[in-house]
């Protein structure tokens, strides 16, 4: 998935903010998709939770 990231953020630092949502909501759908091993209701969630927090993470350490 490491691909995945570099690739929306990439469209992230030329784009607006509104497209910046979009793509960042695609990269969670990509994630929950590749995720979906584990149907237990909400999991899902809970994974997303995650995925936010290791993007916003993953973007403060490439501004610095």
């Amino acid at each position: 998935m490491k691909i995945t990231y570099e690739l929306v953020y990439e469209e992230r630092e030329r784009r607006s903010k509104k497209s910046i949502r979009l793509s960042l909501n695609l990269h969670y759908r990509l994630q929950s998709y590749h995720s979906s091993d584990d149907k237990e209701p909400g999991t899902s969630q809970t994974q997303h939770a995650q995925n936010k927090k290791i993007w916003k993470m993953h973007c403060r350490q490439k501004r610095k």
